[in-house]
């Protein structure tokens, strides 16, 4: 139905055609994703080459595919993750170094969102747990023959596990702290600066 003036009834309260509201909408997640994924791909790059501080840019990472998410939804964070691996993986010398980020980091945030739909904590966290563990036990099944056999030899793997599994949980509650500071005061002024 058109209104009067020529303009679709149910415009926005700013009097613009909802027709040019949704190409705009488009355009600001295009253009969100593109600058986040260009600083993913910033932050991976960094990840090769400062000798430490690995996971916290492995995390810094995900943080910033969360917030693609927080912003332009699922189908723009699924996009901005398949950006980012393939071209830090056309940019970054250190290949091995990028699987961590592929596996896990990187599509962590979607696999976040959907487990904590379950909405009961216990269930969360055991999907949470075993989703891990599925990858550690892949990880650990294709690279094996790598690992030093320091690692493999007596309690080491089974102290190993342990130690990953407990700073996934600590990943895991830094994430939720990121998302509420996120909502609280970074998502304001992004959202205030759309008309």
């Amino acid at each position: 139905m058109t209104a009067g003036n020529g303009e679709q009834s149910g415009a926005p309260p700013d009097g613009k055609n909802i027709s040019q509201s949704v190409p705009r909408r488009k355009t600001r997640d295009l253009a969100f994703a593109g600058i986040l994924t260009a600083f993913t791909v910033l932050v991976l790059y960094l990840e090769s080459v400062v000798p430490t501080g690995r996971a916290g840019f492995l995390a810094l990472s995900s943080f910033l595919l969360c917030a693609v998410y927080l912003e332009s939804g699922m189908k723009w964070l699924l996009i901005s993750y398949a950006a980012s691996s393939v071209l830090s993986f056309l940019l970054v010398a250190d290949k091995l170094g990028l699987l961590p980020f592929i596996f896990l980091f990187g599509i962590y945030p979607a696999l976040k969102n959907l487990v904590e739909r379950i909405r009961s904590l216990w269930v969360e966290w055991l999907a949470k747990l075993i989703g891990f563990n599925v990858i550690l036990f892949a990880g650990y099944s294709v690279f094996r023959p790598l690992l030093p056999d320091a690692l493999l030899s007596g309690a080491m793997l089974p102290l190993a596990i342990i130690v990953l599994e407990a700073g996934f949980v600590m990943y895991d509650l830094l994430f939720t702290q990121w998302i509420h500071f996120y909502m609280d005061r970074i998502a304001p002024k992004v959202r205030g600066n759309r008309t």
